[in-house]
């Protein structure tokens, strides 16, 4: 739960009760959250215990509730949550009560991972994806989202077992050569205030041509929607029509966005129209 004027990643509570008999909640009680955490997809696993998100220590990582106390499950510089402006977009799922399947976003590129709950250690799960969301497991399988700069956003089913996926459908059926399609580098660089902020940087790719040596592109500066949004790391066709003909693209993930842990999530707090906009600048001046 959260109360206006906070949105849910901004300041939300955890809360747990028993039905009673009439159908309310009684014995409630408040597990985790408040003015400074936000939370996100509170889940039970396959043996009961209450697994959910927080981002209490500036990062949106898996806590679960056992004996009575919260505990971290891993504990990653990463994002394990996005923000909900939509509900229903889990980032992790169960495998057994003992193994979770998570996606976790880190340096601008979302990523697929084994989480061993007991020990806390981390598989990464190797898939040539960038932009994962809405991952579900059963029966040795999971289905999720995953799309790149190369790839349509795509239903995906991964075998649990073999590490094998395959692509159940794309949202495009357009096929583009290789050689045609920039993939982006994501770069950090010096902004206001002595801070860092984050961007992907498309360079120019056509494989029938390339630019005299030692002249510049022309840059295009991308301001994604806001506030709280960021870079998509899927196919998009409106920005390799522009690097395939000669321009550079920077797709900047001002402060305010998300991925990048809550005190940068926070830096657009009322700062609207100065921060984002110092930041596209500052961009486009790293990259000259």
């Amino acid at each position: 739960s959260w109360e206006h004027p906070n949105m849910p990643w901004d300041a939300a509570e955890l809360w747990v009760g028993e039905f009673a008999g009439d159908g309310t909640i009684a014995k409630a009680m408040r597990v985790a959250g408040g003015e400074d955490e936000s939370i996100y997809q509170p889940e039970w696993s396959p043996d009961g215990t209450l697994y959910f998100v927080s981002d209490r220590t500036g990062w949106w990582n898996i806590y679960r509730l056992r004996g009575g106390v919260v505990e971290a499950v891993c504990a990653m510089e990463a994002e394990f949550a996005r923000p909900q402006w939509v509900f229903g977009r889990p980032t992790y799922a169960f495998e057994s009560a003992h193994s979770i399947i998570a996606t976790y976003t880190k340096d601008g590129a979302w990523r697929l991972a084994r989480i061993d709950v007991e020990s806390g250690r981390v598989e990464e799960i190797p898939t040539p994806y960038t932009a994962i969301a809405s991952v579900v497991v059963g029966d040795g399988e999971a289905v999720f989202t995953g799309g790149s700069p190369g790839e349509p956003d795509s239903i995906v089913l991964l075998d649990l077992r073999t590490l094998k996926h395959k692509v159940l459908r794309r949202a495009t059926k357009a096929k583009i050569d290789p050689g045609y399609i920039s993939r982006p580098e994501a770069i950090s660089f010096p902004t206001e205030g002595a801070l860092t902020a984050h961007a992907l940087y498309y360079p120019p790719a056509n494989k029938d041509y390339e630019a005299p040596e030692g002249e510049a592109p022309p840059l295009i500066v991308r301001s994604h929607g806001g506030p709280t949004a960021a870079a998509g790391g899927s196919l998009n066709l409106s920005y390799q029509y522009f690097t395939s003909r000669g321009f550079a693209i920077v797709d900047v993930n001002y402060g305010g966005s998300t991925g990048y842990g809550r005190e940068y999530r926070n830096r657009l707090r009322g700062t609207w129209g100065i921060v984002d906009v110092d930041d596209c600048c500052n961009a486009a001046r790293y990259l000259v």
